[in-house]
């Protein structure tokens, strides 16, 4: 599925509202704190390489031609097919694609992080979340993208 087709846009509301679907039924706990949660250090994803934050862009900067699936051998975790048959460098390819596509800016997500109040860190979770979203809808799992 192309990521900027007709068909794409559909697959990605679709995911979104499954997400948030899941997130929100049968708690009393509010929707936006529940989707901080669910996304956990995801945003380590999305910093610039710069950033003076431990994030993971910058950790595997020079890895960039490695296979996921080498690395991942042994993990406890099931990542998606998608995400084992890629590069660390096409999978920062498509981060940047959808933080490109939803309007997310790394630098400001890193001014954000300096703060580090309660207020930044739910604006974060707002501003990363359709990031979030788009990369599922591309094919990868919660697990490729939040552990």
């Amino acid at each position: 599925m192309e990521r900027d087709s007709a068909e794409f846009e559909i697959q990605l509301e679709q995911t979104r509202s499954e997400i948030l679907k899941k997130l929100g039924e049968g708690y009393g706990e509010d929707v936006s704190r529940r989707i901080q949660i669910h996304l956990n250090n995801f945003d380590l994803r999305l910093y610039p390489e710069d950033s003076p934050f431990n994030n993971l862009r910058k950790m595997l900067s020079s890895s960039k031609e490695t296979s996921i699936r080498e690395v991942q051998e042994g993990s406890p975790y099931q990542h998606s097919e998608r995400f084992l048959n890629m590069t660390i460098g096409e999978f920062f390819e498509d981060i940047d694609w959808s933080m490109r596509a939803e309007g997310v800016d790394a630098y400001e997500l890193d001014r954000l992080c300096e703060e580090y109040t309660p207020e930044s860190k739910r604006i974060i979770a707002e501003k990363v979340f359709p990031v979030y979203v788009r990369l599922r809808a591309l094919g990868y799992n919660a697990a490729d993208l939040t552990t």
